[in-house]
């Protein structure tokens, strides 16, 4: 069995054992899993030669970025009912996509049309089953710098790429998962925020910030201090 397969199967034997000790439950939850493989028998840190497999259920968020240019790289597609491939997956239930009041698509009561729990929609097609994919780190050069895992209350207020940006100004992987959360906390988010900052071989290098000065203009013109210096 390959690790795509592994992966999958341990996404839904882990729903299905949630289900079955708390059938009444209507919580839910999203996950992304992120699993390095070195091809030479090194630690994961480097990465020269590894493959990054990822499995992916809801609106968490795993972005890698790449040392040459300092691009964020996505490699987790949105579950939510303005997908196009949910948005045919779920047709065959029958089941009608509203938008609410902020504008956003829902199913049924659910912004993610993939997740755990959610016992009683699952008969209406939200699903376990994970998105898989596998990446090629690098193939004797350090082509990129680190990943990073993070949950939409980062995602709903920031950029990908502003989140990679304030990765590169960190020393050390946890201080700059710090910074991401701290800079999603000052625009006034209001939803669970938990990041998790990997270095892979190419962590330290060099790269331009694209995105500095729009985070600079949103802190001072959408952060929470200048909403409530702005309302005195």
């Amino acid at each position: 069995m390959s690790i795509e397969q592994r992966l999958s199967l341990g996404f839904l034997e882990a729903d299905l054992s949630f289900l079955k000790e708390y059938p009444d439950d209507e919580s839910g939850a999203c996950v992304s899993v992120a699993m390095i493989t070195s091809n030479d028998d090194l630690p994961f840190w480097d990465s020269r030669n590894a493959e990054v497999h990822v499995a992916h259920v809801g609106d968490t968020r795993v972005l890698l970025c790449h040392c040459e240019t300092g691009h964020a790289l996505t490699l987790t597609p949105m579950h939510h009912p303005a997908s196009t491939i949910e948005a045919d997956r779920l047709r065959k239930y029958a089941r009608s996509i509203a938008t609410d009041a902020f504008g956003q698509e829902r199913f049924g009561l659910l912004a993610n049309t993939r997740s755990f729990g959610d016992s009683r929609m699952k008969r209406m097609g939200v699903s376990a089953e994970p998105d898989v994919s596998t990446i090629k780190l690098g193939s004797g050069i350090d082509e990129y710098a680190f990943i990073v895992l993070c949950t939409d209350g980062i995602t709903s207020v920031t950029s990908d790429q502003e989140i990679v940006d304030i990765v590169k100004g960190s020393k050390e992987p946890s201080d700059a998962a710090k910074a991401i959360i701290a800079f999603a906390e000052s625009l006034g988010t209001d939803d669970n925020s938990t990041c998790l900052v990997v270095r892979l071989s190419g962590w330290g290098t060099k790269m331009p910030d694209h995105t500095k000065d729009m985070r600079d203009w949103r802190v001072a013109n959408e952060g929470i201090n200048s909403k409530t210096s702005r309302s005195r």
